[in-house]
């Protein structure tokens, strides 16, 4: 159902649940399978979206969600929601970054009993997707990207970063 002008939609309407904090205010969450969606198979997902936006850019809205059609074909489909940053997060570190990913991708293998996992990054949790897929080359079995950028060899102020 559509909202009104007087009812805004529902975010990230995804039957979820947390499985894991990752440090600071990350977490991890994991979708549930929707009625009639076929049963899961293949690898689990770790969704890896951007750290300027929230987790929930992926599941805005019902019939406008990546999350409701990766759970709805199936796909065994988990989360990493980086949080809002706190005063404690002032000094937080790309090392820090990487290992709170780390952990998510360890904990989504664990729970599923695989060694490797496929990866989805969105924007900058693209290119933070692929950083790991390089570091852990044996736990990624498929990196997705969907505009996370890569060469910055020319990437002007970004480069200076």
């Amino acid at each position: 159902m559509l909202a009104t002008a007087h009812e805004p939609p529902e975010l990230a309407p995804s039957p979820r649940h947390e499985v894991a904090a990752l440090g600071g205010s990350a977490r991890l969450y994991h979708f549930e399978p929707s009625p009639g969606a076929p049963s899961r198979s293949g690898r689990p997902l770790l969704i890896v979206p951007s750290m300027i936006n929230r987790w929930f850019v992926v599941d805005l809205r019902r019939g406008a969600s990546l999350i409701e059609a990766l759970v709805s074909a199936g796909i065994d489909t988990y989360c990493l929601d980086w949080g809002v940053p706190g005063p404690e997060d002032r000094y937080l570190a790309w090392d820090e970054v990487l290992r709170r990913l780390a952990r998510a991708a360890r904990a989504v293998a664990r729970r599923s009993r695989v060694e490797a996992i496929g990866l989805l990054g969105y924007c900058m949790g693209g290119t933070l997707a692929a950083i790991h897929a390089s570091l852990h080359p044996s736990s990624v079995a498929a990196l997705v990207n969907l505009a996370g950028p890569i060469d910055f060899s020319e990437a002007g102020e970004l480069a200076r970063m």
